[in-house]
């Protein structure tokens, strides 16, 4: 979540404003200066600030949200690199506890708190406190009437955390957050086949397989209503053919799909074909 105190900072001098310029007549310097490090600001009191900037409030909250989008942009760039590096990780959950103390959003702690879930996870390490942890992430979690991209993309980097059925409780949810989202019409439909994607993959290599029929027709559902990519047809088409080789095992059909899979390098899919080809060792895997 961005600080809209600091948001509000920025715009502020950027206007050449003084603190005690904008505060006179609507509140005390004292309270302007722990708004703006807090980002605790009533309604009204924001919109007189705005109104004194001469800054709409749509275009306030349009530059929140680019501001939160870049922010955890860089966020999730930071997660990736502190996942086998134990200086970073510490490094990272540092700055976002220090941000947590300071501002009281609690999504820093849980952004702390999911660099060090990434951390062990990537490095075997034992989770402390894992029960406590995976409480008050949930708890987190189901306290927002509505997620954004970036919950949505935090909840994909903790997946393996949750049992199956609090996975399957929110995919629903989680599809109505993105149809939902303030991006345009291609931009959802990417991240809906992208998150289809990792919940369907994080299945199979959870072996979570009874209910992977739900996720799939889920998956074609989105294809029917707005196919554009080859890219999407190949992955339901792998992802379906594994799961049946998964329920019906036949050696004919298994050459077939390890011929198939050897193809999809030519899409430019050579990362997937990797990922795929680790599922076929851990399902049927020979001596």
């Amino acid at each position: 979540m961005v600080n809209i105190g600091q948001l509000l900072k920025k715009i502020r001098i950027s206007r050449n404003f003084t603190q005690c310029q904008l505060c006179s007549g609507i509140s005390s310097q004292a309270a302007l200066s722990r708004m703006e490090r807090s980002g605790n600001i009533p309604t009204k009191m924001l919109i007189a600030f705005l109104e004194r900037l001469n800054i709409e409030l749509v275009d306030f909250l349009a530059l929140a949200q680019a501001e939160q989008d870049e922010n955890f942009q860089f966020f999730f760039d930071n997660l990736v690199e502190a996942m086998n590096n134990r200086q970073k990780a510490n490094q990272l959950i540092s700055k976002e506890m220090q941000l947590y103390r300071n501002t009281g959003i609690l999504r820093h702690k849980i952004n702390a708190l999911c660099v060090r879930l990434n951390y062990c996870k990537y490095n075997r390490k034992v989770i402390e406190d894992y029960e406590l942890i995976i409480t008050e992430i949930k708890k987190y979690l189901l306290s927002l009437e509505y997620w954004f991209i970036n919950d949505i993309l935090l909840y994909i980097n903790i997946f393996f955390i949750f049992d199956n059925s609090f996975i399957k409780n929110n995919h629903q949810f989680v599809l109505k957050s993105l149809k939902k989202s303030h991006l345009d019409s291609s931009q959802k439909h990417f991240y809906l086949i992208s998150y289809s994607n990792s919940v369907i993959f994080f299945m199979l290599e959870q072996k979570q397989i009874f209910d992977l029929d739900f996720y799939l027709n889920c998956y074609q559902e989105l294809l029917n209503q707005n196919f554009n990519s080859i890219d999407e047809f190949i992955w339901y088409s792998i992802f379906k053919k594994l799961h049946n080789l998964i329920q019906n095992y036949n050696e004919s059909d298994y050459q077939n799909f390890l011929l198939e899979i050897k193809n999809i390098s030519a899409f430019g899919l050579e990362s997937a074909r990797i990922r795929i080809i680790s599922l076929i060792n851990r399902y049927f895997k020979k001596d």
